[in-house]
């Protein structure tokens, strides 16, 4: 269980609507609630539990909450996360280090994409570089909570502050847990074949098929300095209980 965190900050509602997305459906699997928060693998599980809910081209419309199919916790009654119900949902959650989520998001939306970060937008602010998000990031009055969902704290998603969450599973060891995951959902057969050219759901070759691949984890040494490394990590507070790496592996590295 992940304790409150002590920060005033206010929710956030991503997506149009609240991104847990509620998995219920008759048949041996059991009913889960699964947070999909953006730069953890959120396109691969919408994607997935799009699969799951009988939808045809699951590959397709993953994010668009009014044409993927999915059921929200909006959807349902306000008791939905009673935890003295008698068969409570399974919470989980995918979670995933913070300054490398942060070089991921920076590189897929920014530096190969045209979006403009939201916390500099009312700057009128150039970001040219990764050390320059960082810094308008640091600088702008925009509360971490109403940042852009890419880079907003995962804290700030999903109730994570003030729901117990059952499984915060690592991204960085999706390859350990998928698998025993599925076993314990009852959704095995739903891995298979997941790609058009059949890879396995959980698989390495069937993350091509989610979001966008663009290797962050393995290159925060070649972007971070010992210096951006600490002004990042004061950004996100109470997303450090989810790291995975210290600047001391780039020096020792």
């Amino acid at each position: 269980p992940m304790e409150a965190a002590e920060s005033s900050l206010e929710e956030y509602p991503f997506d149009k609507k609240d991104p847990i997305i509620i998995q219920n459906i008759l048949g041996p699997t059991k009913d889960f609630a699964f947070c999909s928060i953006p730069k953890n693998g959120c396109s691969r599980w919408r994607r997935f539990l799009r699969r799951v809910q009988g939808v045809k081209n699951y590959m397709s419309y993953p994010h668009n909450s009014y044409r993927n199919g999915l059921h929200y916790s909006e959807d349902f009654p306000p008791d939905l996360f009673d935890e003295n119900k008698e068969t409570p949902l399974i919470r989980i959650a995918t979670v995933r280090d913070p300054l490398a989520r942060l070089l991921s998001a920076w590189m897929e939306k920014i530096l190969s994409g045209d979006r403009l970060p939201t916390a500099c937008s009312n700057q009128q602010r150039a970001v040219n570089n990764f050390t320059e998000f960082v810094s308008c990031l640091e600088d702008t009055k925009v509360e971490a909570c109403s940042w852009d969902e890419h880079w907003a704290p995962q804290t700030c998603q999903c109730h994570m502050r003030t729901m117990r969450y059952d499984l915060l599973l690592p991204v960085e060891r999706v390859g350990e847990w998928t698998k025993p995951l599925m076993a314990c959902l009852g959704l095995e057969k739903f891995t298979k074949n997941f790609t058009a050219n059949g890879q396995e759901f959980g698989s390495e070759q069937s993350k091509a098929g989610g979001s966008a691949r663009t290797g962050a984890s393995k290159k925060v040494c070649s972007y971070y300095t010992a210096e951006t490394f600490a002004r990042a990590r004061a950004l996100y507070p109470n997303d450090l209980l989810f790291s995975t790496w210290d600047w001391s592996d780039c020096v020792d590295g």
